[in-house]
C-alpha cells in the first residue's frame, strides 16, 4: 500500500495578519537546509519571525486531529521519517489503528510517533474483516485446535458466534486493513516530547549556539519522571520540574505525601481534595483487599530518596500503572466502601452532568462499551437527555441512540454483583484486554429467544427491571447541587 502522505501548507503568520497569504506547500520529511529555504522564501525573518500551517494534505484521514495550525514541525518531520523507516506489516497496522480512531495510550502528534515504537503491542489479521471470518481463522488456522480431530465437525460450526465471542473476549477491532488487536504490553515511550528525543537528522529548528550538549543534558536530567494518575483516567508518565511548586501545581493545592507501599515510592496528593470535594479517584486497600481510603483529586506517584522526590525507573512504572489503570468508582455497602473499576471511563462526570444526569448510582457507557455489556446479560439503559432513562432491548437499539448522540448506563448496584459472580479475569478482558485469550466457551451471546425472536423474560426479572428503572430515573434527575466525597472514617 502507499506510505502515508503528510504535507502541509507553511504560513508567514505576520503576513496573513496583515492580510497577504505568503506560504508553501511543502512534504514531509524535509531536511533542515531545504525547509530553512522554504522559510527564507516565505520571508521568515527578523521582521517576521512566526509561522504556522493553514492545510494539510495527507491520504491519512485519522490522523487528521492530531494535526493543527501551530503543530510542531519537528515533530511532524520526526513522524512522517518514522513512517518511511516501519516495515510494510508494521505500517499496516499503524494505519487500520489510526484510521479506525482506536485508543491510544497518547493522544496527538507524540501519540502517533510512539506507536511507531510499539507495534509489538498490536497484532494485525490481515485476512479477517468480520467475526465470521476470525472464527473460522481461530479454528481452522490459527493452530489452536487439532484439525484432524474436529474435520468431521467443521460444517456445523457457528463460525460467526465463535468469533463474536472472541473478538468481544479480547477487545479486539475490525478495520478495512484486518482485524487489530491490543495485548495491553507496557507502552514504550519513546518520544517525550522534548526536542532532545528526536534524532538530529530529523530536526528542523534551529539551535542557540550558547546552548551546549553538556548545559542541555543536564536540564533534561533534572526533570522529575512520574506518574500522573488523574480521575476517569489511566495512568501517564510525566516529566515535571523538582520542587514543590510544581507538585502543588499537578494536584491543584497543598501537597500531602502517603506511603502505603513497601517500594520506595509516595503518593503526592491534594492535602484538601476531600474537603473541596474533588473528584474521588483511586482506593487505598489494606492486604485484605479492604478499602481504608479514598484518594481525592489528581494524585503523582514519585520516587523516594532519604530526604526528597526523585524519578521513577521503569520497572516502578510498569507496577504502578498496571495497579491504578482502572479509573474507579465507589458505592457503599452495609456501611463497607466499595471500590468498583469504572466500565467505560471515556465519559467524565461533567459530561454526564451536561448531560442531564446525576453520576450518582450510575455507570455511564459508550456504544461499544454498551456492546459489551449486553452481550454478558446486564441491564443496559439508553440515557434520555435532561434526564430518565429506557431499558437498551437489542443492538439495534444500542445503534439507532449511539446515532442521535446518546449515552447509556448501567446501575452500579447490577455493576456490583456482576464483579462478585465473574473471576476478577474475566472482568479484566472485559475491561482491558489483559488477556489476550479465548476460553472456548462461548458464553457472551445473546439469551435464548423464543419463537417471535424475543428474548426470554421470567417474571421476577420483569418485576426486576421496573424496580431498577424507577430507581434510575430518580438517580439520573439533573440536579444543581454538589455530590458530596465519601468520607472514611
Amino acid at each position: 500500500m502507499e506510505r502515508c502522505k503528510l504535507g502541509a501548507f507553511i504560513t508567514n503568520l505576520g503576513k496573513f495578519n496583515e492580510g497577504e497569504i505568503v506560504g508553501e506547500w511543502i512534504d514531509f520529511p524535509i531536511k533542515q537546509e531545504e525547509f530553512q529555504k522554504v522559510l527564507d522564501r516565505i520571508g521568515i525573518n527578523e521582521n517576521y519571525e512566526e509561522y504556522f500551517f493553514s492545510d494539510y494534505d495527507t491520504n491519512i484521514s485519522g490522523i487528521s486531529d492530531a494535526l493543527g495550525e501551530y503543530a510542531n514541525a519537528d515533530e511532524l518531520n520526526y513522524l512522517a521519517a518514522r513512517l518511511q523507516k516501519i516495515d510494510s506489516y508494521d505500517y499496516e497496522k499503524w494505519y487500520a489503528i489510526v484510521e479506525d480512531e482506536m485508543d491510544l495510550p497518547q493522544n496527538g502528534v507524540p501519540g502517533l510517533i510512539n506507536l511507531t515504537f510499539n507495534m509489538e503491542r498490536y497484532d494485525l489479521f490481515t485476512n479477517v474483516f468480520d467475526e465470521e471470518d476470525y472464527g473460522r481463522y481461530i479454528i481452522q488456522e490459527s493452530g489452536r485446535f487439532d484439525r484432524w480431530k474436529i474435520e468431521d465437525l467443521l460444517d456445523y460450526i457457528d463460525y460467526e458466534a465463535y468469533g463474536r465471542d472472541a473478538s468481544i473476549n479480547e477487545g479486539g477491532t475490525f478495520t478495512e486493513r484486518g482485524y487489530v488487536t491490543d495485548n495491553q504490553q507496557y507502552w514504550d515511550e519513546e518520544y517525550d516530547g522534548t526536542l532532545e528525543s528526536i534524532p538530529e537528522e530529523y530536526r528542523l529548528t534551529r539551535k542557540e549556539e550558547s546552548m551546549i550538549d553538556a548545559e542541555r543534558d543536564s536540564v533534561q536530567k533534572s526533570k522529575l519522571k512520574v506518574l500522573v494518575v488523574e480521575p476517569d483516567k489511566e495512568p501517564y508518565v510525566k516529566f515535571i520540574e523538582p520542587g514543590y511548586r510544581a507538585l502543588q501545581q499537578e494536584v491543584d493545592g497543598t501537597i500531602q505525601g502517603v506511603y502505603p507501599f513497601a517500594d520506595p515510592v509516595g503518593i503526592i496528593c491534594n492535602d484538601d481534595g476531600k474537603w473541596m470535594g474533588l473528584p474521588l479517584n483511586r482506593a487505598l486497600c489494606d492486604d485484605e483487599g479492604k478499602v481504608y481510603d479514598i484518594v481525592a483529586g489528581t494524585f503523582v506517584i514519585a520516587g523516594l530518596t532519604e530526604d526528597d522526590y526523585c524519578s521513577l525507573d521503569d520497572a516502578m512504572i510498569e507496577k504502578y500503572t498496571h495497579m491504578f489503570k482502572h479509573p474507579e468508582m465507589f458505592i457503599q455497602v452495609a456501611g463497607e466502601i466499595r471500590a468498583l473499576p469504572v466500565p467505560d471511563h471515556t465519559i467524565t462526570t461533567e459530561q454526564l452532568m451536561e448531560y442531564g444526569h446525576n453520576p450518582y448510582g450510575i455507570a455511564p457507557l459508550r456504544e461499544k462499551m454498551a456492546h459489551k455489556l449486553f452481550d454478558t446479560g446486564l441491564r443496559v439503559y439508553n440515557l434520555i437527555p435532561g434526564g430518565g432513562a429506557e431499558r437498551t432491548q437489542s443492538h439495534e437499539d444500542i445503534v439507532e441512540h449511539a446515532e442521535k448522540g446518546g449515552y447509556f448506563a448501567i446501575d452500579k448496584g447490577q455493576w456490583m454483583m456482576f464483579i462478585d459472580k465473574k473471576s476478577l479475569e474475566k472482568v479484566e478482558e472485559l475491561l482491558e484486554d489483559d488477556y489476550n485469550m479465548i476460553d472456548g466457551i462461548i458464553n457472551n451471546g445473546e439469551k435464548p429467544k423464543d419463537d417471535r425472536g424475543e428474548k426470554k423474560t421470567s417474571v421476577m426479572e420483569k418485576l426486576q427491571e421496573k424496580k431498577v428503572e424507577a430507581s434510575m430515573m430518580e438517580k439520573t434527575a439533573p440536579k444543581q447541587e454538589k455530590s458530596k466525597a465519601i468520607e472514611i472514617e
